[in-house]
């Protein structure tokens, strides 16, 4: 395992010696004498350095500017600083603090303390890290999406005159080397492309990835690109060890423009690319006019954007929020939706993101500003105590320059106070130029407003940039709450809302859904909430209604008792448990803690073990400045319990440390020595929380992955990746108990000829076979259908939404027939049976044997068809065979015999099959089949395939002896009259084409 890495920064040398035998056996350490050497240092190593341990008096350069020049250099400053001092700089400490230093030690140097301070700020930079935006992909090492974004338009806006060309590419079928070999050696493919791709480009050119297997590259403008430059790739590519025919597939955008948004341009390289898959020898594509059509829509809609705003198409919807822990409306969120006066209803995912685009999102959020205003001076004329609404404040309103005199002169001239009027500023607006957009903030908090970071959790805010944003409500991100709800745990978002807490920031988690979102979130002490769960977005009359009706709401208990007459708000999940023996310490202690925490001080050590067993203890404070008997055995029975080993404990000690402490140094988070100071006090139990919410969050990572893994293999169809059957079923059975008066179609697939292609080729073939199938249905249906493999080669979807049949039946048609492939000389098909759950087929089982009645009626059709299931189908039972009657003749116009299978003599033949043969029933019967129906002297190959055959069908396409008839194959075995026969059926029987000389 690498070591991390300290730079020590001492111009005492016997310091700089201490210092290194301290820390040198866990961590690699390089040294500097001043902060002028320390800046060379970090100038070549800036990324080795995990803490830079610095003294304050040196010659040269000072530790105190050493801060300065290092927080203000945007290569490493981010590098934590420790700063050493000692009795004589103890009213530095909380200068070198605001100046940007992470923490400090003391002199003369306690190892313990030390290695203590060093751990913890390296844990909590790195929990910092998980929330920082990344230049690199962490798998390939090329520019990560967004800064190849960032990259691509700086070069194009600096160098507006040169042509540039964008290029996006992936490897086809890349799912198949996951499926076949593993994602660990589909990981270390996407390596070895983005280097032979990085290796290909001419100079000048940058690459990212876009994920997956896509990745996006600015070249410089090719005007003709050579097919050999593209083979040469794929040449290279094809050297990797996989028994794979790697192809790589380009879409070319030529010429692009820095006006356009380079997700924009993206987006046209891959439609391009889209063209050309699974075309041989076909490398590259260009974006044309052919693929401009496909945005006629967005011109649509910008065509009618103006008239609309003039017509007022647009209305103002309000989406109540609601506070967890009273069950009150606190606010609203305003949003918008387009009234078409044509097109009816027209959700904003349709047009929001071309108004970013093309700039008019400045005029619609000026509209929907207005009309949110309008609202609340209603509610204040009608003697209402307005709630808030928040309005959203587009990244190109932040740029417009007259914004806060816009908003400002807005409230003014409706006589409202700014407060009411939430402005909501999403995460990655924050993050493009935060200097610029951080000075119009605080303008706008500067004057009464109320700023509201909204979607945090889908950008990269760095948490030192979340420290300086003037911000007041953090709104969480619906992913974050809903990927909690998988978790199961308290990790991310239980950090993100303690993180925010510290910061003083009001928490709003939306996109709730569920009941369990809630409790959660409740668990968790989030302030407010809003989603679907408690309602969807309202016309400002309804919401009207239902705010009204929320007054009324009795509030909750907003306590939990917690021990012996004391309460804990729920709103505060931080609980600290102080144990201490009366002392004036334990008294500052408390003091300065109930500021930001809520505090049990207790004074025995047993009462402190029924409240942790009892209650959600946060951080464990243990005074030790007067020693006790019972502090050794505490400590030693609190380390064994499992349930608290996460709790953090500080130890408030003396200086130097007792040495009765060192045999719990493992056990002890970290130490406070006296005297104390507050922002030392607040600075410890801070970092000690943050760096064990850091390590729950990784343990909860490594379970979290397992249950998902293990929630997976029960779940899916291990080699296509689809629903098992077991699953498919049981979400079937939930949709139509849940869903009563819901229309649906259950669609059987069955392959046509796969046995042979098993018995030809062998099972690996076949295996490829059935996961190409499962990549086509995929591509063919949507998320919410359900897929599955039952078994073999039968595939079943589940459609949950009601369809027209005429569409259905041609969409399943053309599925059929692209499912069909040739596999060396057998032609594989599919067929495909439906049943609908109209007219009282609400079950799975009778939906299954419905739509497998429509399967055999489509095979007994021909291949490649699809049936719908009616009540008029009849399936012949095989009993009707064994009492003797001609239901074959009377019911299908299939040729039909069955010959005994051992004697392979014919015990039952019908006429349609005589006429096939040429012959009388009288001359077959009791011959032997191989004589009458094939004209060979022994019996034919296919006589030990069929005998497998006790479940399925054998399938075969054969052509009969007169050499002109062709005709579908089709045979079982089943019991006549208690002896096993072989059955064939002889089905879509047509002449052969041929063709004139």
């Amino acid at each position: 395992m690498d070591r991390n890495t300290i730079l020590i920064v001492e111009d005492d040398r016997v310091n700089r010696t201490i210092l290194k035998k301290i820390l040198s056996a866990k961590y690699h350490i390089c040294e500097a004498e001043n902060g002028s050497d320390a800046l060379f240092v970090l100038e070549q190593r800036a990324t080795e350095i995990s803490v830079v341990l610095l003294d304050l008096l040196m010659p040269i350069m000072d530790g105190y500017e050493l801060i300065k020049r290092v927080r203000c250099n945007s290569r490493f400053a981010g590098v934590p600083l420790i700063v050493a001092t000692d009795d004589a700089q103890r009213e530095a400490e909380a200068e070198v603090l605001s100046l940007g230093a992470n923490d400090f030690i003391l002199k003369p140097y306690d190892p313990t303390i030390i290695r203590h301070r060093i751990a913890n700020t390296i844990q909590l930079c790195e929990t910092a890290a998980m929330l920082n935006v990344v230049q690199r992909d962490s798998l390939t090492g090329v520019y990560s999406k967004e800064h190849f974004y960032q990259t691509v338009n700086e070069i194009l806006n600096r160098k507006p005159h040169r042509p540039y060309d964008m290029v996006c590419c992936d490897i086809e079928n890349f799912k198949l080397v996951n499926d076949l070999f593993g994602t660990q050696t589909g990981d270390e493919l996407l390596k070895y492309v983005a280097q032979v791709v990085v290796e290909a480009l001419p100079e000048g050119s940058i690459c990212g990835r876009m994920g997956g297997d896509v990745f996006a590259l600015l070249v410089p403008h090719q005007e003709v690109y050579r097919d050999q430059w593209f083979a040469e790739v794929v040449w290279k590519l094809n050297r990797f060890s996989v028994d794979l025919n790697l192809v790589m597939r380009y879409g070319i955008c030529s010429r692009v423009s820095p006006q356009v948004p380079v997700a924009t341009l993206c987006d046209r390289a891959n439609l391009a690319k889209q063209t050309i898959k699974g075309k041989y020898n076909a490398y590259y594509a260009y974006y044309n006019e052919e693929l401009r059509e496909r945005l006629l829509d967005e011109q649509s809609i910008t065509a009618n954007m103006n008239t609309a705003l003039e017509q007022k198409q647009f209305k103002v919807y309000l989406q109540p929020k609601y506070h967890l822990q009273s069950g009150k409306i606190s606010g609203a969120e305003a949003l918008v939706r387009w009234e078409h006066p044509e097109k009816g209803l027209i959700s904003p995912d349709k047009f929001i993101p071309l108004f970013e685009k093309n700039g008019f999102i400045t005029s619609l959020d000026m509209y929907v500003w207005e009309e949110a205003c309008r609202l609340l001076r209603r509610w204040l004329d009608a003697g209402e105590r307005p709630v808030p609404i928040s309005v959203n404040v587009s990244r190109a309103d932040i740029y417009h320059p007259q914004l806060c005199t816009i908003l400002t002169k807005l409230v003014e001239n409706y006589r409202l106070h700014p407060k009411y009027l939430h402005l909501e500023i999403t995460e990655t607006a924050y993050t493009e130029h935060p200097v610029q957009i951080i000075e119009t903030v605080q303008k706008l908090k500067d004057q009464g407003f109320v700023l509201e970071m909204d979607d945090f959790g889908t950008g990269y805010s760095s948490l030192n940039m979340l420290s300086e944003l003037p911000i007041d409500v953090l709104k969480l991100d619906m992913r974050f709450v809903q990927y909690e709800e998988k978790r199961n745990s308290r990790s991310i978002l239980s950090f993100i809302i303690s993180l925010a807490k510290w910061l003083d920031l009001r928490v709003v988690a939306e996109g709730v859904e569920t009941e369990e979102q809630v409790e959660l979130l409740r668990s968790m002490s989030c302030d407010y909430v809003q989603g679907f769960y408690f309602a969807k977005p309202l016309l400002p009359e309804a919401f009207e209604t239902v705010w009204h009706r929320s007054k009324d709401k009795a509030n909750l208990n907003l306590y939990t008792t917690v021990g012996p007459g004391k309460k804990v708000t729920q709103q505060d999940a931080t609980l600290l448990l102080m144990v201490d023996h009366g002392t004036e310490v334990g008294s500052e202690l408390e003091a300065v803690l109930q500021q930001d925490y809520d505090v049990l001080r207790v004074s025995k050590e047993a009462v402190a073990k029924a409240y942790l067993k009892n209650t959600e203890i946060s951080l464990v404070l243990l005074d030790v400045t007067q020693p006790n008997e019972t502090t050794d055995a505490f400590l030693d029975e609190f380390a064994e319990q499992g349930r608290m080993s996460h709790i953090p404990v500080i130890v408030v000690t003396t200086e130097p440390v007792s040495k009765t402490m060192v045999p719990y140094e493992e056990k002890v988070s970290d130490y406070m020595v006296t005297p104390l100071r507050p922002v030392l006090i607040k600075k410890r139990v801070q970092n000690a929380l943050v760096a064990s919410r850091a390590k729950m969050l990784e343990q909860e990572q490594e379970v979290a992955h397992a249950l998902e893994e293990m929630k997976k293999r029960a779940e899916i169809d291990a080699l296509t990746g689809l629903l098992n059957r077991s699953e498919f079923e049981n979400r079937v059975e939930h949709f139509l108990t849940r869903n009563k008066n819901s229309d649906g179609y259950f669609i059987i697939l069955d392959m046509d000829n796969f046995k042979l292609v098993n018995d030809n080729y062998g099972h690996i073939k076949g295996d490829e076979v059935l996961r190409q199938t499962a990549d086509t249905l995929r591509e063919n249906f949507f998320e919410a259908d359900m897929l599955s493999r039952l078994g073999g080669d039968e595939f079943v979807i589940f459609i949950p939404y009601e369809h027209n049949w005429q569409e259905l039946e041609e969409k399943v048609s053309k599925l059929c027939s692209r499912l069909s492939l040739r596999v060396g000389e057998i032609d594989v098909s599919c067929s495909a049976g439906v049943c609908g759950t109209k007219e009282g087929n609400r079950d799975y089982q009778t939906l299954y044997k419905f739509a497998d009645m429509a399967l055999l009626m489509a095979k007994r059709s021909g291949k490649k068809q699809c049936k719908l299931f009616d009540e008029a189908m009849c399936i012949p039972s095989p009993q009707i065979l064994e009492n003797g009657s001609d239901w074959l003749l009377n019911q299908t116009s299939d040729a039909v015999f069955a010959c005994d299978a051992e004697t392979l003599e014919i015990v039952y033949i019908n006429d349609t099959a005589c006429e096939l043969v040429g012959k009388t029933k009288e001359e077959c019967m009791g011959k032997k089949c191989h004589d009458i129906m094939w004209q060979r002297g022994e019996a034919c190959w296919r006589c030990p395939c069929i005998s497998d055959c006790v479940n399925e069908f054998y399938h075969e396409d054969v052509v009969l002896t007169d050499g002109k008839t062709a005709v579908h194959l089709k045979a079982k075995m089943l019991m006549l009259q208690g002896r096993p026969v072989k059955v064939h059926y002889l089905q879509n029987a047509h002449p052969i084409e041929t063709k004139t000389p």
